[in-house]
């Protein structure tokens, strides 16, 4: 099935060079722009790790400060794949995280190349990627693989 593209409209407040909220003279209302985004092409999880890796999602920071920059306690390899503990399907707010997080919502990342080979992951390819530029980069492709 083939949805039509949805244009999604914010509005961006301008501010002046002090960061202060521009106004418009007529008005004396905020100036306002509004920007127009087209979605994002996604593709589903599976299971590389990648995005957890690069950035520890606010609830591993929060449950786990002692992780650091290490990988988040909760991602685990399976032998087969990477998954969030905090979404398992026995843990108490497991719904809460999934919405939360928007699991099952499709890869964003989708031209890592991660996708093309799941693994478990050396520290130092780990390191390489933690807080790195998201996928796609400037050379990407619409594959989603």
């Amino acid at each position: 099935m083939t949805f039509p593209p949805l244009i999604i409209y914010s509005l961006i407040a301008q501010t002046d060079r002090t960061g202060n909220p521009g106004v418009t003279e007529k008005t004396g209302r905020p100036s306002v722009t509004a920007m127009i985004r087209e979605p994002e092409e996604k593709f589903p999880c599976v299971g590389c790790g990648y995005c957890c890796i690069r950035n520890t999602c606010a609830f591993g920071a929060v449950l786990h400060p002692e992780a650091g920059d290490r990988n988040c306690p909760e991602l685990e390899w399976t032998g087969a794949r990477y998954v969030c503990r905090l979404m398992a399907p026995d843990h108490p707010l497991a719904d809460f995280y999934r919405h939360e997080l928007q699991s099952g919502g499709g890869c964003r990342s989708f031209n890592n190349p991660w996708r093309r080979e799941v693994r478990r992951r050396t520290e130092e390819e780990a390191r390489a990627v933690v807080g790195g530029t998201p996928w796609p980069g400037p050379d990407y492709n619409r594959s989603g693989l």
